[in-house]
């Protein structure tokens, strides 16, 4: 096939024509009880044919795209945000935005009216790279959708590198409440998908990357957002300390990585101490007070 007809017949493909999707309702105990926190994992995600197109579209091994994490805790990383992402995934990332997909994933989780990032991901990439030596420490991912406050409630990650070596690392490790114990690990194998919850506990992460891996790890990700709850006002607070559930008006937290306290002063790790001593002020500073220092740090940008 030629590429714009690869295009042209994955656009008008059916979810059910690109994803390889078991029973929800059968398998909802299964993501119910999963420990730590809820997930599922799908072997064989997509359809044969739409993952060669896709490992066709990846990019080369020496691109990174325009947005590259050099800190100790996301090292060795790059994300395609908003126009870098390639026009197959693009069409592709449509279909897990579709309404069968969104009814699949509330049948399989038990998570109501879901929606997908109606900005197509442009501030957390749809597609991540993980290089040699790198590193995706332990974390939970933002509570809010940046633009619209909605609630950020579930996850969806596929592999795609192919014949990857689980010796060269990159398997997903999913994390106690504290976000240091590794309960369930998930190998990198290349066309599987693993979907999971977003709490202020499930905390996540990638075993490092072999320095000496002569390949890079490639996946696909995306988040999908709850319209149940209120847009929420709540001050930014530690993600630990909040609900269970980020359904709840009142938690607000960005991306919260689990970061030893010595390392916080080094210069590359700046943005994890401004965020906790953020979140140190919203707890011992009044709120009427925190407003008005944030109004004023607008007016002086």
């Amino acid at each position: 096939m030629t590429d714009q007809t690869a295009l042209a017949d994955t656009l008008f493909r059916k979810p059910g024509e690109i994803f390889n999707l078991p029973d929800a309702e059968k398998n909802s105990q299964t993501y119910a009880n999963a420990k730590p926190y809820p997930h599922f994992v799908i072997e064989g995600f997509f359809k044969p044919e739409i993952l060669r197109r896709l490992a066709q579209e990846l990019v080369a091994e020496d691109v990174n795209f325009n947005k590259v994490f050099t800190d100790d805790f996301q090292k060795e990383k790059t994300i395609s945000t908003g126009d870098a992402v390639p026009p197959l995934i693009s069409l592709v990332a449509s279909k897990f935005a579709a309404p069968e997909m969104l009814r699949y994933l509330e049948k399989l989780t038990g998570l109501k009216r879901l929606v997908p990032d109606p900005y197509y991901n442009t501030d957390y990439g749809y597609y991540h790279i993980v290089g040699s030596g790198g590193v995706l420490g332990s974390h939970v991912d933002h509570s809010r959708h940046s633009t619209l406050n909605i609630p950020h409630v579930l996850n969806l990650v596929v592999y795609l590198t192919e014949n990857w070596d689980e010796k060269d690392g990159g398997t997903l490790c999913l994390f106690d409440k504290s976000g240091e114990h590794v309960v369930t690990r998930v190998p990198c194998v290349c066309n599987r998908a693993a979907i999971f919850a977003c709490t202020p506990t499930a905390y996540h992460g990638v075993d490092p990357v072999a320095a000496n891996s002569k390949r890079r790890r490639h996946s696909l990700y995306f988040a999908y957002y709850s319209v149940d709850a209120a847009a929420s006002e709540a001050q930014n607070m530690f993600p630990s300390m909040q609900s269970s559930s980020n359904a709840d008006s009142a938690v607000n937290y960005g991306t919260y990585f689990v970061v030893p306290f010595a390392k916080l002063f080094r210069r590359e790790n700046w943005l994890h101490l401004r965020m906790r001593l953020t979140y140190l002020l919203n707890l011992v500073v009044p709120p009427i007070v925190m407003i008005a220092l944030r109004t004023i740090a607008k007016s002086l940008r």
